[in-house]
């Protein structure tokens, strides 16, 4: 992966996220983008206050520029800036496509009423919309040496190995160890799950300290959370299920619960397949 677009709106949760993905894009030798978007109000004539886009996009500029100032490593740390009117799940995909090998990286704020629903909306959104791969960072996380990486997925024939390489290449710099995680209902036998697809896995992942793991519980986010907690997980790392363009992840999907009930980072990898690919030429139409 050669660019990291982080994601900001200036929140607490995404200074965090900011601090978290300079860190990884430092460790991993990656070109940083720090990205905001922003809407213009419209201009209300009876008011006599006019709106200039020119300005507020300075203004978005200013502050994404103080921010620069306290996440570099060092004065000579190159980290871009950009603000780009529009949506903000709409605008970081557009812009993230721009550049070659790119990872999405987005806060997450603790659930709870609206603030769930306001700020789990721009997380879920990108799970759901973006076909590149997405780090959402809750607003608990630090960062620290990516050691662990448990892979939660149910990863079929289908999807393509290239999948896993932004996986492959973290876990080389670090070192890391890979639990490959799939959860069993009670009443499922091991053997059962033990299949040609996790070979497959193994095989591309064999440069990493990797072990199959089959916990066992009836919900699959508590599980994978236990699971994470227990063993001392670094970072969560999933491939939803695509079933159709307008909806990526299922409604009641484990990823959209695991967005607002781990406090791990989460490496939403998008699944590649034929289908997937056909899939994405449309969206990228549609983004253009």
């Amino acid at each position: 992966m050669k660019t990291m677009l982080i994601a900001t709106d200036f929140s607490t949760s995404a200074q965090n996220a900011s601090k978290y993905g300079v860190e990884l894009a430092s460790a991993l030798g990656m070109r940083i983008v720090l990205f905001h978007s922003y809407t213009v109000p419209l201009s209300i004539p009876e008011s006599y206050v006019i709106v200039n886009p020119d300005d507020i996009r300075k203004t978005a500029e200013d502050y994404l520029l103080e921010e620069v100032k306290s996440l570099r490593k060092s004065e000579l740390q190159p980290i871009e800036i950009l603000a780009v009117e529009g949506s903000a799940t709409d605008s970081i995909i557009n812009q993230a496509k721009k550049y070659e090998d790119c990872i999405i990286v987005a806060g997450m704020k603790g659930e709870g009423g609206m603030i769930k629903k306001t700020f789990g909306s721009i997380a879920t959104g990108l799970a759901r919309k973006s076909p590149l791969p997405l780090i959402i960072v809750p607003e608990a996380a630090d960062f620290k040496p990516i050691k662990k990486i448990a892979l939660a997925t149910e990863m079929d024939v289908q999807t393509e190995l290239k999948t896993l390489e932004v996986l492959k290449s973290i876990g080389q710099v670090f070192k890391s160890k890979v639990h490959l995680v799939k959860v069993l209902k009670n009443k499922t036998s091991i053997v059962e799950e033990v299949s040609s697809r996790y070979h497959r896995i193994y095989e591309l992942l064999k440069p990493l300290k990797t072990e199959y793991n089959f916990p066992r519980g009836e919900d699959v986010t508590d599980v994978l959370q236990d699971f994470s907690i227990d063993n001392n997980v670094d970072m969560l790392a999933i491939i939803p299920h695509h079933h159709s363009i307008t909806e990526r992840i299922f409604v009641k999907s484990e990823t959209r619960q695991l967005i607002f009930h781990t406090q791990i980072p989460l490496l939403v990898l998008p699944e590649i397949t034929q289908e997937f690919k056909e899939k994405y030429i449309t969206l990228q139409k549609q983004y253009s």
